[in-house]
Order: structure tokens, then C-alpha cells, then sequence
């Protein structure tokens, strides 16, 4: 979320590597985290929704470690 260009390539590249999925629109059923690059500023639509959800919200910097 928030994320475009480089970003949102190393989010996909770094999911591929780690195995992981994407998902461009958030499913409360199969969701399970939010990569966003807006952590701390005024939340995205889709950030609130994903903590109405209870879907985790994260940054990139976590799934770098995550993969790695």
C-alpha cells in the first residue's frame, strides 16, 4: 500500500523469493499482512481497513528480514 516504481518491485521480487503471494486487493478471508510504506503517516484507506480487519500491518523493512 503506498508503495510504487522500485518499491512495489523489490515487495513482489522479495515475495517470490520468500514463497510468499500477492494480493493487490485485501480479502479479510486470505489476507494475513498489509506491506506499507506509509507506517506512522495518516493511514491509507486500505491500512484502516486492514486494521479493521485485523490483518497485520507491516513495512517493507520487515519483509526484507523476513526473507532474508
Amino acid at each position: 500500500s503506498g508503495m510504487y516504481g522500485a518499491a512495489k518491485r523489490l515487495v513482489f521480487w522479495l515475495a517470490a523469493q520468500g514463497g510468499m503471494q500477492i494480493q493487490l486487493d485485501l480479502d479479510r478471508r486470505s489476507t494475513t499482512h498489509l506491506i506499507t510504506c506509509t507506517q506512522g503517516d495518516v493511514p491509507s484507506e486500505k491500512q484502516r481497513k486492514a486494521e479493521k480487519w485485523t490483518i497485520k500491518v507491516t513495512s517493507l523493512a520487515w519483509l526484507e528480514e523476513s526473507v532474508w
